[in-house]
C-alpha cells in the first residue's frame, strides 16, 4: 500500500484563503470514530486523518514553491479543491487539478463549494460564470466523472454538513455511517410514502395523462434529441480548445487535428440556419470562434479569417430572427469582436473599424437593458476601446482618444456597480493605459504619464490579490512596461529601467511556471527590447549585448518578422533597426547588410496600410536614416537619399508629428535630407 505524506492537498484561490484555513484545521483535527479506523488496534492505532497540504501553511518564502507544490501534489492521496467563482478563473488551481490528475486517480478528488454555482455539465467556455475550474468540467464531459461536491454554501449542506461530506470522502464510506444514523431508513420511508402518494396521483389523474401521453413522448424525444446534441456540441469545443489546441500540436499531430476541424466545418455547414433554435445557432457560433482561435494559435490568417466570419454570419442570422433579444446581441458582440481582432492582426485596420463600429452600434442597444451580467457589461466596456485600438493604428488619434474615454466611462461605472468585485480591475488598467496611449501621441505627456500609472496601479492591485493567478501577473508586468516606455519620454530613464527590469523578471517566472508560454515570452521579449534601447542611447553597449543575450529566450520566434500579428511584427523591427545600427556603430559591414537586407526583404511586402499606420511610420522613419548610415559606410543602397526625402514628405503630409517618437525621428530625418542638400549644391 503506497504511503502519502499528506492525506490531502487543498487547492484554493486566494481570495478563499479563510475557507481553506477552517477546511485544514477542521480536517487536521477531526478524531476519526472507532467503528471506521482501519488502521490497527492499541497505541499505535491512528486517530486521525492526516496531514493537509495548504500551499501559503506549508511553504516558506524562500523555497522554489512551484518545484515544492508539484512535489506534494504527488505526495498527497486526495486533492481537495475549495470551488468558488474565483477559484474557476484560477489558472493556479487548474494547473494543481492537472498536475494531480497526471500522478493520481481522478475518483481521489473532492469538491467543498463555497459561492457560486456549480455546474459541472459546461466545458471549455470563456464565459462560464459558475464555481466549478475548468479541468474539472473537462474531466467531467470526458469521463463522466463528476467528483464528489459538498455544497457548504447556506442553501446547500451548509458548513457542517459539508465538512462531514469530504471527511466522509477521505474515509471512503457513506455519509451515514460516519455518522451512525437511520438516515437510510427513514429516507426509505419517506421514498415509500412519496412513491404511494404519487401512484395514487397517477390513478386520480390517469386518463388525463392517457390522453396527452403521445404528445408528451413527442416532446420528449424532441428534448432529449436537442441535449443529445448539445452535449455533443459541448464535447466538440471541449476538444477544440484543450486536446486540438494543446495535445494535439504537442504530440506534432498537426494533421489529425486538421482532420477534426474539417469533419467539424462539414457538420456545421450542412446545417440550415433557419431551421435551427437559437441555442444552437450560438452554439454553432461560438464553436466557429474555437476554431478561429485555434488557427490563430497555429498563426494561419485565412483558416482565422473563414471561421470567424462563419461565426459573425451564424450571429447575425441569429440576431435577425430575434432582433429584441439580448442573449442574440450579445452572441452577435462576440463574433465582432474576433472578425475585428483578426483584421488587426493582419493589419487590416480599416476593416477593423467597419466591424467595430457595427459592433458599437449593436452595444449600443444593449445599454436599454437593465440587469446584465458580468461577460456582457464586459464586452460592452470593450467595444470603444477596440474601436479606438483600430483608430491609433489609422492614425486619427483624437478621435481614439474620445473612444478610448467612453470606453473608460463604461468600465468604471462597470467597476463602481460591484465595488467588493476586484474583477473590474483588469478592465480598469487597460482602459487607463489606452487612454494615456492617445494622449502620448498627442504630446500629453503628463497627462499620459498620470493615467499610465493609474493603470499599472489597478494591474499591481489585482496581481497581489492572487499572486497565483498568472493572467494578473502577466499582466501587471506588461504594465510596468507599459509605465517604463511612457518615462523614458519624460526623461525619467532610471525609473524606466527599474521598472523593465521587474517586468522582465516577472516574465521569466511566468515561464518558470508554464514554459510553453508564449504570450508571457513575446511580453518579456518586448520588454528586453526596450531595455536594450535605453542602455544604447545611455552608450552602453555592453549591457546592450548583456540584455539581449540573457532577457530574452527567443527572440527570432516571438518577435519574428514573419509572425501573422502585426503588432509582434512591429517590435521585431523594432529589435532588428536595434541590431543594425549597432552593426553600423560597430563598422561591421557583413552584419549590417545582412541585418538590413532582412529588414528590407519583410518590409517591401508590408500592406500599404501596415506601412502608413502608426507604427509602420516610425518603422519607415528608421529604415530611411539607416539607408543613409548604410551609404556611409560604402554599403550601396540605391537612391538612399531620394527615398528619406520621400519618407520625410509623406510623413509631413500625414503623420502625427506630436508624437515624440514621431517628432524625433522627423527632425533627425529633416537634417540628414538638409545635409544631403548642401553637399549636393557644394558638387555642383
Amino acid at each position: 500500500m503506497t504511503e502519502f505524506r499528506y492525506k490531502a492537498f487543498i487547492s484554493y484561490s486566494h481570495k478563499n484563503n479563510r475557507q481553506a484555513v477552517w477546511l485544514m484545521k477542521k480536517l487536521e483535527a477531526f478524531r476519526i470514530p472507532r467503528h471506521l479506523d482501519k488502521s490497527g488496534s492499541g497505541e499505535a492505532k491512528r486517530k486521525k486523518l492526516g496531514k493537509m497540504f495548504r500551499d501559503r501553511e506549508e511553504l516558506p518564502a524562500s523555497t522554489n514553491m512551484d518545484g515544492n507544490i508539484r512535489s506534494a501534489l504527488k505526495d498527497s492521496e486526495y486533492l481537495i479543491v475549495v470551488c468558488s467563482t474565483d477559484a474557476a478563473r484560477s489558472s493556479r488551481v487548474n494547473n494543481e487539478i492537472r498536475q494531480f490528475i497526471q500522478h493520481r486517480d481522478s475518483r481521489k478528488i473532492l469538491c467543498l463549494i463555497v459561492d457560486g454555482e456549480p455546474n459541472f455539465e459546461v466545458a471549455g467556455l470563456a464565459d462560464y460564470q459558475g464555481c466549478i475550474p475548468s479541468e474539472l468540467r473537462k474531466l467531467r464531459l470526458v469521463t463522466g466523472q463528476t467528483p464528489l461536491a459538498a455544497d457548504a454554501r447556506t442553501e446547500g449542506d451548509g458548513k457542517q454538513r459539508g465538512l462531514q461530506k469530504i471527511i466522509a470522502g477521505l474515509l471512503e464510506v457513506d455519509l451515514d455511517v460516519l455518522l451512525r444514523r437511520d438516515s437510510r431508513r427513514r429516507y426509505s420511508r419517506l421514498v415509500a410514502v412519496a412513491l404511494a402518494s404519487f401512484l395514487a396521483t397517477l390513478v386520480t389523474t390517469g386518463l388525463m395523462v392517457r390522453a396527452n401521453l403521445a404528445e408528451d413522448a413527442a416532446k420528449q424525444a424532441l428534448s432529449e434529441a436537442e441535449n443529445q446534441t448539445a452535449r455533443a456540441e459541448d464535447l466538440i469545443t471541449f476538444m477544440l480548445d484543450d486536446l486540438a489546441g494543446n495535445r494535439l500540436q504537442e504530440l506534432g499531430r498537426v494533421e489529425v487535428m486538421d482532420a477534426v476541424v474539417e469533419k467539424i466545418v462539414d457538420h456545421y455547414e450542412s446545417q440550415d440556419d433557419s431551421s435551427l433554435s437559437p441555442s444552437a445557432l450560438a452554439r454553432k457560433a461560438r464553436s466557429y470562434i474555437q476554431l478561429g482561435r485555434l488557427y490563430l494559435g497555429r498563426d494561419l490568417r485565412d483558416p482565422a479569417s473563414g471561421l470567424f466570419e462563419r461565426a459573425e454570419k451564424a450571429t447575425n442570422a441569429l440576431l435577425t430572427r430575434h432582433p429584441e433579444s439580448v442573449d442574440a446581441r450579445y452572441a452577435h458582440l462576440v463574433s465582432l469582436q474576433w472578425v475585428g481582432t483578426n483584421h488587426i492582426f493582419n493589419g487590416r485596420y480599416s476593416e477593423a473599424e467597419t466591424v467595430w463600429r457595427e459592433r458599437v452600434r449593436v452595444g449600443q442597444e444593449l445599454f436599454k437593458h437593465e440587469g446584465l451580467k458580468q461577460e456582457v457589461r464586459a464586452h460592452l466596456g470593450d467595444m470603444n476601446i477596440h474601436l479606438g485600438w483600430a483608430l491609433m493604428e489609422l492614425g486619427r488619434i483624437n478621435e481614439a482618444l474620445e473612444q478610448f474615454r467612453v470606453g473608460l466611462n463604461i468600465r468604471q461605472s462597470n467597476a463602481d456597480s460591484e465595488p467588493k468585485n476586484a474583477w473590474w480591475l483588469n478592465p480598469l488598467g487597460g482602459g487607463f493605459y489606452h487612454l494615456q496611449w492617445a494622449q502620448l501621441h498627442l504630446a500629453q505627456l503628463e497627462d499620459a504619464l498620470a493615467n499610465m500609472r493609474k493603470s499599472r496601479h489597478f494591474y499591481q492591485r489585482l496581481a497581489e490579490e492572487d499572486p497565483s493567478d498568472q493572467r494578473a501577473v502577466a499582466n501587471y508586468a506588461r504594465s510596468l512596461r507599459w509605465l517604463a516606455e511612457t518615462e523614458i519620454l519624460v526623461g525619467a530613464d532610471e525609473s524606466a529601467k527599474e521598472n523593465l527590469n521587474l517586468s522582465i523578471k516577472l516574465h521569466d517566472q511566468l515561464l518558470s511556471f508554464e514554459p510553453d508560454n508564449k504570450r508571457a515570452e513575446y511580453q518579456g521579449c518586448v520588454s528586453t527590447v526596450v531595455l536594450a534601447e535605453i542602455y544604447w542611447i545611455e552608450g552602453n553597449g555592453d549591457a546592450v549585448v548583456d540584455v539581449l543575450n540573457n532577457g530574452c529566450s527567443a527572440p527570432d520566434g516571438s518577435l519574428s518578422l514573419d509572425h501573422f500579428k502585426a503588432h509582434q511584427r512591429f517590435y521585431g523591427y523594432k529589435l532588428e533597426l536595434l541590431r543594425l545600427e549597432m552593426a553600423v556603430a560597430d563598422r561591421d559591414t557583413g552584419l549590417a547588410a545582412q541585418v538590413y537586407q532582412r529588414i528590407h526583404s519583410r518590409w517591401r511586402h508590408e500592406t500599404e496600410e501596415v506601412r502608413n499606420s502608426l507604427n509602420g511610420r516610425h518603422v519607415a522613419l528608421s529604415l530611411a536614416i539607416q539607408r543613409i548610415a548604410l551609404n556611409d559606410l560604402n554599403i550601396s543602397v540605391p537612391n538612399a537619399h531620394q527615398q528619406l526625402a520621400d519618407v520625410v514628405t509623406n510623413s509631413e503630409a500625414s503623420f502625427v508629428v506630436a508624437s515624440p517618437i514621431g517628432t524625433k525621428l522627423l527632425q533627425k530625418a529633416r537634417q540628414l535630407v538638409r545635409q544631403h542638400s548642401i553637399k549636393n549644391e557644394i558638387a555642383r
